[in-house]
């Protein structure tokens, strides 16, 4: 709630350290409306996530001073193949 865990939001993500995390620099990528698939991005949420992303990437190549890879999981509802 007082914002200590949040490394970056725009209008439609939130990114931020969970309480939980298992794994050291463990980040969530938090949509800040129900989004149950990519399906349903509109154009302005698939450049805020791609925006948010590429901020995470140069704040955690910066803390190290190279480019660091990195794993991304994502988890939505089951889709039919279709779509975008």
């Amino acid at each position: 709630s007082d914002g200590r865990r949040i490394i970056s939001s725009n209008d439609s993500f939130t990114a931020f350290i969970p309480f939980f995390a298992r794994y050291a620099y463990e980040v969530h990528i938090y949509a800040n409306r129900h989004l149950p698939s990519f399906n349903g991005f509109s154009e302005k949420e698939e450049i805020d996530l791609a925006i948010i992303l590429k901020t995470l990437m140069m704040k955690f190549d910066n803390l190290f001073g190279f480019t660091l890879p990195y794993i991304m999981a994502i988890h939505q509802q089951p889709t039919d193949g279709t779509g975008k």
